[in-house]
């Protein structure tokens, strides 16, 4: 194969980037905006994948013969910028995962304290670089090597990898909870990406991380299906998809919460109440109407009557600051069994049989 074939290949997987990216980047602006910094994260992820993919055709291009003689200077800086777009991309693909998680600017920006650092040590690697070549080189005849400190800030791209998978694994195990995010649907397409560039004289990471994120994307529109657009929590299609996923093995709960009001019309303002007010973990489902079901990981009847209170005075600070949407809300919990079917356990809790 020809220098010409090598750059065209590249051009085309690259061409194909970053037309998925942009069709994501409009779609996203769509359909997720209205959920705060995670449409922000996700576009600015798009945006470094767009980067990685032109400066990919660049590099190639100068490479090979593309604009008369290989250009050394044109593919060093090329190589340079695109080392630094993979880098802020899996930064941001971490940020977003957090934001996705705790839907908290400050948690992110409390976690970053530490997160930066290796971000800073990549950065500054990349800079010693353009005057040293101690990361990597191309020679008087533009091809490219690599040193041993070249290995170094891949470790840390791989290691903002590793982190997302761990706090999405420690969220689970802490709350128990059920997410559509899975890290390997990102993951995988990436490493496959990389891999194939690797092994092979052309280029596939741009392809690669485009992917990924309309992996991600497939899974957020996904997850939307099964959000009630009136109050943001889950709704009733969701308690079906908890059935399925607890027959499967991959979910239980130990207690549950139901709170009521007998004006549907104050549904949204409950919402907000219990969005404020109930604990990290609840899996939280509009079942009715004016009837929600919190679904916790509380052990102890204790600690179901403290989440229960807590909406309550949520609730009556609500009153005094909009006495024209009073609620009057009432609540139930229980503690299930060990061997109490989760379903059957939902079900007369909804009902109100509660003994």
């Amino acid at each position: 194969m020809n220098e010409l074939d090598l750059v065209l290949v590249t051009i085309y997987c690259s061409l194909v980037a970053v037309m998925l990216c942009s069709g994501l980047y409009v779609l996203s602006a769509l359909s997720i905006n209205d959920q705060g910094n995670l449409g922000k994260y996700f576009r600015r992820i798009l945006i470094h994948i767009i980067v990685v993919a032109l400066s990919d055709v660049v590099a190639y291009s100068a490479k090979h013969h593309m604009f008369g003689a290989p250009d050394r200077a044109l593919a060093f800086t090329a190589e340079t910028v695109m080392e630094l777009a993979v880098t802020m991309l899996v930064w941001n693909w971490l940020a977003f995962v957090d934001y996705y998680l705790n839907h908290s600017m400050d948690h992110i920006n409390f976690r970053n304290k530490w997160r930066i650092i290796p971000l800073y040590l990549v950065l500054a690697l990349l800079a010693i670089n353009i005057a040293t070549g101690w990361v990597f080189v191309y020679d008087e005849n533009v091809v490219y090597s690599e040193t041993p400190l070249y290995y170094v800030q891949v470790a840390i791209k791989y290691l903002y990898v590793f982190i997302s998978f761990y706090i999405i694994a420690r969220y689970r195990r802490e709350n128990g909870v059920l997410h559509f995010l899975n890290p390997w649907n990102f993951a995988l397409p990436c490493i496959l990406g990389t891999a194939a560039t690797m092994f092979s004289k052309y280029s596939f990471m741009g392809l690669g991380f485009a992917l990924a994120m309309m992996m991600v994307y497939l899974e957020i529109i996904n997850e939307r299906c099964y959000i009630d657009a009136a109050t943001g929590f889950h709704n009733l299609a969701y308690l079906d998809h908890i059935y399925k996923t607890i027959e499967e093995g991959k979910y239980t709960f130990k207690s549950a919460i139901i709170f009521e009001i007998e004006d549907p019309a104050k549904a949204g303002a409950l919402a907000k109440v219990l969005k404020s007010e109930l604990p990290e973990g609840c899996e939280t489902i509009r079942v009715e109407e004016g009837k929600y079901l919190s679904l916790t990981q509380a052990d102890r009847t204790s600690s179901l009557n403290l989440a229960a209170e807590e909406v309550e005075f949520g609730v009556e600070d609500w009153n005094e600051e909009h006495p024209d949407e009073h609620i009057e809300m009432e609540y139930t919990y229980l503690l299930r069994k060990n061997e109490e079917d989760e379903k059957d356990f939902i079900n007369r809790l909804i009902g109100g049989e509660v003994s």
